[in-house]
């Protein structure tokens, strides 16, 4: 796993991009990794953006 100082890369954040410009991001965290990361692709998936 790729690491930062003070940073800790894992599943379960999603970046909100608008043509091509992020705008915010969804972050879940409290189950498995994978859960929180398809939880977290499914509401970026119901944004509709």
């Amino acid at each position: 796993m790729t690491t930062l100082p003070g940073l800790v890369a894992a599943s379960g954040g999603v970046p909100i991009s608008v043509e091509g410009r992020c705008i915010g991001a969804i972050g879940v965290a409290g189950a498995k990794s994978s859960e929180d990361a398809t939880l977290a692709d499914t509401g970026a998936a119901m944004l509709s953006l």
